[in-house]
């Protein structure tokens, strides 16, 4: 080797991310919750399984979701970043802050700088009737 040419060793930190991984059968999903590098194909190698996920209801009408609370964690706290689905699941069970809702904007009225509008109080009947039962009970 020419003593000049020297190979420079960067540390590179990898990009990590926290994203489902799909398994089970046709029409019946199961999803491992997986840390994977960010550059690697949705099906392929991952390094570490943290959970699972059924999204499909069983009988008593519950999706099941298990998981590694303390390995989740850690792979927070090195940087690895959630995907969407990962997030909203993670913040169901309150390990991170839940993600904000979308909005139903259209790609042309964010293109027009349009913003999305708070939701607004409901004005149905049932609502007034709550709230006026809730004041007559309060003044007794």
């Amino acid at each position: 080797q020419n003593p000049r040419r020297r190979r420079i060793s960067i540390i590179v930190s990898m990009v990590c991310r926290i994203r489902l991984w799909r398994g089970g059968m046709k029409f019946a999903p199961i999803y491992r919750v997986v840390v994977a590098d960010a550059r690697a194909p949705p099906q392929g190698k991952f390094k570490e399984v943290l959970g699972t996920f059924k999204p499909r209801m069983d009988r008593t009408g519950y999706k099941h979701l298990r998981l590694d609370s303390d390995r989740v964690k850690y792979w927070l706290s090195v940087g690895a970043q959630p995907s969407k689905a990962v997030a909203r699941l993670l913040g169901r069970v309150n390990l991170m802050p839940e993600p904000p809702r979308p909005t139903h904007l259209t790609r042309a009225d964010v293109a027009k700088g349009a913003r999305a509008e708070p939701p607004k109080p409901s004005t149905d009947k049932a609502a007034k009737v709550a709230e006026e039962h809730k004041e007559a009970t309060t003044k007794m």
